[in-house]
């Protein structure tokens, strides 16, 4: 398949995104303990990221649809499905060991308990994406079949509007049987698809969109939470709602409009991050344990968010790019 830089640049982005989330993690219970306009901005740029995930998801979904070879369920089995699946376990594991070690020793409770239940849930907070990302593989063939099979999109167009219908309603707090994780998730497969397809969408109009729709949500998360005093994000930050689609929809045309005028040289090297993303995802909190351990704070609230972002996300590369040098390890980080 034709390599297309543009995802390159928006994985880049993404991944930046959620580590400088995961900087900003300790943050989040600090309320009344720091000075109220360094929490709001350290919770306002907590805001400003969470189109983060769906974009991945977006990537996927526009990828893997497009793809107009033969399916291969051998192929997509073993290259796409293991490729995923196999790293995750295997960092679940290492992650569960680093769950019970504390700033005080090791937890040998904590540890036991992350290790009974790591088959429902994450042995580490940035690995919850895997439990309702690797399921999607399992509904890619049949979207793949209904996109090739349709090719006027008509079909995708509705679904995707029943879909944002939906993630309005859930935003709503209006949930039913139609909200589990697969469809609601799911969404974001097509709608990377639609718009990759898409390009000659009115982006002003999109960008105008995902703005209201990130101004409205650190609004009310920042209203709630000075009210009463504790991190009161309601549904305002999930994923699963209609501003946090609407916020990745821009991100996502943003990034293709823009990387349309990065220079080669610049290019090469956002492919090279591109390319040990993944890995610099399942590996960065490792070098994020400190600060939340120990509480080392240096400097002003968005001054050390950034230091330990940048921080995390150097020495996660470097660890990636040397992990990948070797046959025994890059299989750690595909």
């Amino acid at each position: 398949m034709k390599k297309i830089t543009f995802f390159d640049n928006l994985r880049v982005v993404g991944c930046v995104a959620v580590v400088l989330i995961h900087s900003i993690g300790p943050y989040r219970e600090q309320i009344g303990k720091i000075p109220d306009y360094e929490w709001a901005m350290a919770i306002g740029l907590n805001g400003s990221l969470r189109w983060a995930v769906p974009v991945f998801i977006m990537i996927t979904g526009a990828l893997m649809l497009s793809d107009t070879r033969k399916f291969d369920l051998n192929y997509f089995i073993k290259r796409r499905v293991f490729k995923v699946f196999i790293p995750f376990l295997v960092w679940s594991l290492f992650f569960t060991v680093l769950s019970g070690l504390t700033s005080a020793g090791f937890e040998y409770d904590i540890f036991l308990s992350t290790l009974k239940n790591l088959y429902h849930h994450e042995a580490y907070y940035h690995l919850g994406f895997f439990y309702y990302f690797i399921p999607l593989y399992f509904i890619i063939p049949f979207l793949r079949y209904m996109v090739q099979t349709n090719t006027e999109n008509n079909s995708v167009e509705f679904i995707i509007l029943i879909w944002l219908v939906l993630t309005l309603m859930y935003l709503l707090s209006i949930q039913g049987f139609w909200t589990n994780d697969l469809f609601m998730y799911g969404g974001f497969l097509l709608l990377g698809y639609y718009l990759y397809l898409n390009k000659n969408l009115n982006i002003l109009f999109f960008c105008l969109l995902g703005l209201v729709s990130l101004i409205i949500s650190n609004y009310f998360v920042l209203k709630d939470s000075f009210i009463s005093q504790t991190y009161d994000i309601g549904l305002w930050f999930s994923y699963k709602t209609l501003n946090t689609v609407l916020i990745a929809t821009m991100i996502f045309l943003i990034v293709r409009q823009l990387s349309g005028y990065i220079s080669i040289k610049i290019q090469k090297k956002l492919s090279l991050i591109s390319k040990y993303s993944l890995g610099i995802y399942l590996i960065h909190p490792i070098f994020l344990w400190p600060t939340r351990n120990y509480d080392i704070y240096i400097g002003p609230t968005i001054f050390n968010i950034l230091l330990w972002g940048i921080i995390s996300f150097t020495l996660s590369f470097a660890t990636v790019h040397f992990l990948s040098k070797f046959q025994m390890t890059r299989w750690l980080v595909p």
